[in-house]
């Protein structure tokens, strides 16, 4: 039965996500896989599997490109996963794509204004890149005499 497989495996990648929510990423990864046996159409838990097998990994470079492009396939399909653009931009960061992880973080912000952490890396993305937080160009500090009295 279709609807029973959907309610298992949704039981199942909750558990998934507390042991995610933990950093226990083997006992996720185990949760989101037995999920995916009985949805493995459901790019929710793919992305998941996909995270927490990176982080598994040694986090090498290949270990990181090889995980971007399986999360990049499964937001082709569903690009509105706000957890999916979040990982693939914490990947890209390491990858040192900076560019590329603010646009994963700024989807996942906008698909979920709730993903505190992808608020946390896209400002401190956009302060290393001299961005401001919020988009806007930074003010030049006024430097000689106009500057001499400010507070800055």
């Amino acid at each position: 039965n279709l609807a029973r497989a959907a309610f298992e495996s949704e039981v199942i990648a909750r558990d998934g996500d507390r042991y995610l929510k933990a950093n226990k990423f083997d006992r996720a990864n185990a949760e989101y896989k037995r999920a995916l046996e009985l949805t493995p159409d459901e790019p929710d838990y793919q992305a998941a599997a996909i995270w927490c097998e990176y982080n598994l990994s040694k986090r090498a470079r290949g270990d990181a490109t090889r995980a971007e492009k399986l999360l990049g396939a499964v937001l082709a399909e569903a690009p509105k996963l706000a957890r999916a653009q979040m990982w693939r931009g914490h990947i890209l960061r390491d990858l040192g794509a900076s560019g590329a992880a603010i646009i994963c973080y700024e989807r996942a912000l906008k698909s979920d204004p709730r993903l505190i952490d992808a608020e946390r890396y896209l400002r401190a993305l956009k302060m290393a890149s001299g961005q401001s937080p919020d988009g806007k160009k930074p003010e030049k500090k006024k430097t000689g005499l106009r500057g001499l009295f400010s507070k800055g």
